[in-house]
């Protein structure tokens, strides 16, 4: 960096002018937010848009997770180092003392050695941007320049994306860094960590040279200070209203377009968009438009004729084939709900990033007709969590040889595949977990070939069948005022750094979802197993 460069430490635009990436994001998704965003001036009803949620540490970290990117960077630049940023983007002093740093970071020949990279780099333009860049790397040897690197720990990026490495390439040429590369720095899946922190290869780089020609950035930058300056901007409904970065000033804007209504229970697209397409091309928009001359003429497929007649009937359809087959499978019968998570930056040895791994199970278990009992395991912080689970899980179900009694699951290919992944993992238990795997009954294929709900709206997830036919097990939503999903919770709740009553609650949230999944499987049986009986 030259000498000339502009620093915060002598700005010359005012503290509440100077634009950022986050600015930038706004704008491009929606002139009016931006502009609600500025006139705010940084007020906490608008959060950052360039953060990818993960934290970018050379240095230590608590928690498994956090060490870990720490650890994968310095695989991968072990000569790098980080540039503290201000949590203020407003903070003059912090931004002056981060671009400083930095500006002694590249004097320093940081970038000079191959594995060298300056991580969260804090750059500050004489056309008022300041930026913090995911990573400054290395050109390739003796090319003498260097490569602005957006780092997703994420398998795919986004437009987002390429946009706010256009702008940091924009700042840093205004810097006189001499550019030789802008690349989305991703996680490859291929990647499995063989442990010791040795986590060279875990990313790829995807070259954004060729896209950057069609950001005009230097255009943008003066648009954004005309919109911010100027009255509040025209702005569409759209898509672009919702999303990843939902618009957080949304209930205010008379441009938003409306919630989207519920499908009617009677409309054709509850039988696929190809039928429904076919259907309206003959002027019929609902079910009850067809009698049921038209219904055995137009609706050939059995599970179309349920649901017309479900719908007609106000009632749900469930044909006595299914109880009949139900009742006919021996005891003991199980209902089983697994959960996973996968971590974007592996932490055990052996495992991708985003891989599927189990850390919960719950299993009812009736060894006869209302002879009930209730067995789960949740993993605890620490190793690696697959072979307890494993071996946990067939203590309960595998526990008498040559048994044959079913285990329930609802679009079981989840289950079978976790337990066909955990077999090839541990040959010792492969032979049980195999024989477990074989017992799965799946509801979802028995549900499409006998079952309609008229709730359902012709949706087949877990989510939809459970709140039409037991809504009241509550096992279509995770409740927790700690996290807002299972893999937030069990992430937390392995963290070390998490107190113990907050961990002590996730873990009691986690358990109760998992059991109000298994009686919705459950409620599921005895409703089908009833009728005909």
């Amino acid at each position: 960096m030259h000498a000339s460069t502009v620093t915060a430490a002598d700005p010359p635009f005012a503290q509440a002018d100077w634009l950022d990436t986050d600015d930038l994001l706004r704008w491009r998704q929606c002139a009016r937010r931006f502009w609600w965003q500025r006139r705010a001036q940084g007020a906490a009803a608008d959060g950052p848009m360039a953060d990818d949620g993960q934290p970018h540490p050379l240095g230590a970290a608590e928690g498994p997770v956090g060490a870990a990117v720490g650890q994968a960077l310095r695989a991968n630049h072990p000569m790098g180092v980080e540039i503290a940023a201000p949590a203020d983007p407003l903070d003059e002093a912090g931004w002056a003392q981060a671009v400083r740093a930095t500006a002694a970071a590249l004097d320093a020949g940081v970038l000079a050695d191959e594995a060298g990279a300056i991580v969260g780099a804090c750059l500050a333009s004489d056309d008022g941007v300041r930026v913090r860049v995911d990573l400054l790397a290395p050109g390739d040897r003796g090319a003498g320049g260097l490569r602005v690197l957006r780092l997703r720990h994420a398998t795919a990026g986004s437009e987002a994306d390429v946009d706010a490495a256009a702008l940091w390439a924009h700042v840093a040429a205004r810097n006189g860094l001499r550019l030789q590369g802008v690349a989305l720095r991703l996680v490859d899946t291929d990647f499995v960590y063989p442990g010791h922190g040795l986590y060279a290869g875990l990313y790829r780089d995807s070259d954004l040279l060729p896209r950057l020609g069609s950001r005009a950035v230097a255009s943008w930058l003066v648009a954004m200070r005309q919109c911010a300056r100027g009255p509040q901007p025209a702005a569409a409904p759209g898509a672009h209203c919702g999303g990843p970065q939902a618009c957080p000033w949304r209930g205010r804007c008379d441009a938003a377009p409306p919630e989207p209504e519920p499908l009617p229970v009677d409309a054709v697209a509850v039988l696929g968009r190809e039928t429904a397409a076919r259907l309206q091309a003959q002027g019929i928009e609902r079910l009850g438009d067809l009698d049921a001359e038209q219904a055995r003429a137009l609706l050939p497929e059995p599970r179309q004729h349920r649901a017309w007649q479900a719908v007609l009937q106000g009632a749900p359809v469930i044909e006595p084939a299914l109880g009949a087959r139900l009742r006919a499978m021996p005891w003991p019968r199980r209902w089983l709900r697994i959960d996973t998570l996968g971590y974007a930056v592996p932490v055990w040895a052996g495992t991708r990033p985003y891989q599927a791994l189990p850390f919960q199970w719950t299993l009812a278990e009736e060894t006869a007709p209302g002879q009930l009992q209730w067995h789960d395991h949740l993993a605890s912080p620490g190793a690696d969590p697959r072979r307890a689970w494993a071996a946990s899980l067939l203590a309960v179900a595998a526990s008498v040889p040559g048994e044959t009694g079913p285990v329930f699951a609802y679009n079981a290919g989840f289950e079978r595949n976790r337990l066909a992944e955990l077999a090839a993992q541990f040959d010792d238990l492969a032979p049980a977990l195999l024989a477990l795997q074989a017992r799965i009954v799946d509801l979802y294929p028995l549900m499409r070939a006998h079952v309609y709900h008229p709730a359902m709206r012709g949706a087949w997830s877990f989510r939809a069948v459970a709140e039409a036919f037991v809504p009241e097990a509550g096992g279509h939503r995770f409740d927790d005022a700690h996290a807002g999903s299972t893999a937030e919770a069990m992430a937390l709740a392995l963290h070390p750094g998490t107190p113990a009553p907050v961990r002590e609650a996730l873990r009691g949230a986690l358990k109760a979802w998992g059991r109000r999944q298994v009686q919705v499987l459950r409620g599921l049986t005895a409703r089908f197993e009833a009728v005909g009986g």
